[in-house]
């Protein structure tokens, strides 16, 4: 597939906002060393002049991430004049979402919010982009090495690789770890079952944790089954609005 950008027209105006202003539009949820990118495909639907695209973001339905992907498609099609509307579904509503990246490569639909972490496997650089262990201790400090020292450049390469155009990251503030038992030590973690991927799940490993790449949607309830004993798994808002509580935080 070749790479192209059909959003060009309106990453042209996103690359002129002043910095404040480019800030406040990815934060989506808030400051984070998490990056969650927006990536497009080639292939669209057209009906009487209007796109119609299908975006599959990561977060479940009724979340607060998942109110901010809604508000972001809602946005584009009014600075597109209803010329390109994009339909969100929750994570895992079309495919899982761990295989997201191939099924919009293959058409299953125009666009993704991903998590980078599913895919350092294969695209190491992908491990820088996702979750950063013991990393920057503020989102704002993730937007510096990624907006001016070359996260950015990074990213996009990676993506035009696979036939696929990187639009921007959500940027949240540090993830807890959400576990089962009492941790205190780094050594605790020793002989756990936790949920980890991309460039955790070697540190996790290193520390002795069982590693498990769980797709996002399945790690709350394989915690409460005992499935696993510790998760890295998105904010505690994120959480709550689900019905789990601080005991798992």
């Amino acid at each position: 597939m070749t790479a192209f950008n059909p959003l060009r027209h309106l990453q042209g105006r996103k690359e002129d906002m002043s910095d404040s202003k480019r800030r406040n539009f990815i934060r989506g949820a808030g400051a984070a060393i998490l990056a969650a990118p927006a990536v497009v495909a080639a292939s669209s639907v057209r009906a009487q002049g209007v796109t119609q695209w299908r975006m599959q973001a990561l977060w479940d339905g009724g979340t607060t991430p998942m109110a901010y992907e809604e508000r972001f498609c809602a946005r584009v099609e009014q600075l597109s004049g209803g010329t390109l509307q994009i339909r969100p579904f929750s994570g895992g509503q079309i495919v899982p979402a761990a295989q997201a990246f191939d099924a919009v490569r293959g058409g299953a639909f125009e666009m993704m919010k991903t998590f980078d972490g599913y895919t350092a496997g294969r695209i190491p650089s992908h491990g820088f982009s996702s979750t950063v262990p013991f990393g920057f201790p503020q989102g704002d400090q993730f937007e510096a090495w990624f907006y001016y020292r070359g996260g950015l450049e990074m990213a996009k390469r990676s993506y035009v690789d696979a036939g696929l155009t990187y639009i921007a990251p959500t940027i949240y503030g540090e993830e807890p770890i959400h576990s089962r038992v009492e941790i205190r030590h780094i050594a605790d973690m020793a002989g756990l079952k936790g949920r980890f991927v991309g460039l955790a799940s070697a540190v996790m490993a290193d520390f002795g944790v069982a590693v498990s790449p769980l797709p996002t949607g399945e790690v709350y309830s394989a915690l409460d089954r005992g499935l696993i004993d510790i998760a890295d798994r998105g904010d505690v808002n994120a959480g709550v609005k689900l019905g789990h509580g601080a005991a798992q935080n």
